[in-house]
């Protein structure tokens, strides 16, 4: 199937499965890059080693998050169990590990710098709450 009859088809069955406007274009993107990748290393001839040496080079090359390598994933397993109804020997279903990451925090005095700028009683009152209580660092500092 030719690149421009695969991409027709990949978009076609992706609105008939009822995804989102934005997955469909999401989806649409990372296959666009995984037929690059493709079209480029076209000595690799294993399905299975091609789709992990996809996913090292979003990884290690693109430099993508976690969540951008799910979506490729995600993408490229579309591609095979939906459009091409080809099952070949990868495991889409592996899990990969969400990176952890401590939150900033703020120290005490920048804390009471924050509060004592308030002139309005009231919203001094809202975020001296929202401190104290541990809500939304990031929402409403960050």
């Amino acid at each position: 199937m030719k690149r421009n009859e695969l991409l027709d088809v990949y978009a076609k069955k992706l609105h008939i499965k009822n995804y989102s406007y934005r997955t469909e274009k999401s989806y649409i993107h990372y296959l666009n890059l995984f037929l690059d990748y493709i079209s480029n290393n076209k000595s690799q001839n294993e399905e299975p080693k091609l789709v992990i040496n996809f996913l090292d080079y979003c990884k290690t090359e693109k430099k993508f998050s976690y969540s951008s390598m799910k979506q490729a994933l995600a993408s490229v397993r579309f591609l095979y169990l939906e459009v091409l109804n080809k099952r070949i020997d990868f495991n889409f279903f592996f899990k990969m590990r969400k990176p952890d990451s401590l939150p900033n925090v703020l120290s005490p005095g920048q804390v009471k710098n924050i509060i004592d700028s308030i002139t309005n009683l009231k919203h001094k009152a809202i975020i001296s709450t929202i401190y104290s209580c541990g809500l939304g660092y990031q929402k409403l500092f960050g």
